[in-house]
């Protein structure tokens, strides 16, 4: 009968197998911690290398948008500059000059935005005389009806005719005086405000001192047409939002280009108007024929009526152009060329 002895073999493969799996288990940790440890330093490595492609790229972003921003500000400058040099000819009378050089413009202005309003001026120009050639022709027309009529024997004339011919004459010579009294509201400058919305902003700061949007002069929007000067009335929408103006009481004033002082003050109060408001205001337009351009600034005095004399502070000459908000033409169209555009 064989010994029984204990089979060490079995012992010793149970013990190796336990010891082989802890030395797997060991070595699963160990990679794993060393895994985490490279996977770390990679993504840290990855964190160094984006930050520095972000740090580097961001200025350059900004510089390439500030750098862009600057091209077209210098580009639409240039463009208003070549408009008021040669804003005469787009003035004249002679209404073949004035159509062609608005067609010419329509063509090469610098912008789409200023192709399309030169677009817009030339049609308007044909529009206007296509209408008024046409009323002009009918009441020749009709004239030469009238001559015809009593031209005929006592007995075979229709006066009720002529007096319709007299009647319908006069409603087309009025229709006439209408057409023709577009064409001063023609002569409003070409820059005139098209933005949705006027800004002024806070000069050597960041943020701005207030918008205006909406203005409505005698409910007939930003552009008036008078045959004569008088008071008008306007209506506006404004925000002011001026986180940099401190504890300074602040105001908007608005009146005409070159004045010597603003006609309204339409809001005065701290650095919020706590949203949109809005205001009413009365202008006087001066009896002259002309263009009188209605401009808007901020004002930093102690009551709306103190607010008036600071038309021409920090500015010699009262705001510019560019505080352009609203145009009113008190008319002298009634020497027109007869010459058709074409």
């Amino acid at each position: 009968m064989p010994d029984e002895t204990p089979d060490e073999t079995i012992g010793d493969t149970a013990a190796e197998k336990a010891a082989a799996a802890e030395r797997a288990l060991r070595k699963q940790e160990l990679d794993v911690k060393a895994l985490e440890v490279r996977s770390q330093r990679l993504i840290d490595a990855l964190k160094i290398v984006t930050t520095g492609v972000v740090v580097t790229l961001v200025p350059a972003i900004i510089s390439w948008q500030l750098q862009n921003q600057q091209v077209e500000i210098e580009r639409v400058k240039s463009e208003q500059s070549y408009l008021r040099d040669f804003a005469a000819e787009a003035l004249q009378e002679d209404l073949h000059k004035r159509y062609n050089f608005a067609d010419y413009l329509a063509t090469v202005a610098h912008s789409d935005l200023s192709r399309n309003r030169w677009t817009a001026y030339r049609d308007k120009i044909k529009a206007l005389f296509d209408e008024q050639e046409r009323l002009r022709l009918t009441i020749i027309d009709l004239r030469r009806q009238i001559d015809a009529e009593l031209g005929k024997e006592p007995g075979e004339r229709d006066l009720q005719k002529v007096q319709q011919y007299r009647d319908d004459i006069g409603g087309h010579e009025a229709s006439l005086k209408q057409v023709r009294d577009q064409f001063g509201l023609l002569n409003a400058p070409l820059i005139a405000p098209s933005a949705a919305v006027f800004t002024e902003p806070y000069g050597g700061g960041t943020g701005i001192r207030f918008r205006l949007r909406n203005l409505s002069l005698e409910e007939q929007g930003n552009a008036l047409l008078l045959g004569q000067g008088g008071t008008i009335n306007a209506t506006v929408e404004l925000e002011h939002d001026c986180f940099e103006c401190g504890t300074a009481i602040n105001q908007i004033v608005v009146g005409l280009a070159g004045a010597e002082a603003a006609q309204a003050c339409i809001w005065s109060g701290l650095q919020s108007s706590n949203g949109w408001q809005p205001a009413s205001f009365d202008l006087a337009i001066p009896a002259s024929a002309g263009t009188y351009e209605v401009r808007a600034r901020y004002a930093q005095a102690m009551t709306c009526g103190d607010a008036f004399g600071w038309w021409r502070v920090d500015r010699a000459n009262g705001p510019g152009a560019g505080s352009t908000i609203g145009v009113v033409v008190v008319s002298d169209a009634t020497h027109l060329s007869e010459q058709r555009p074409r």
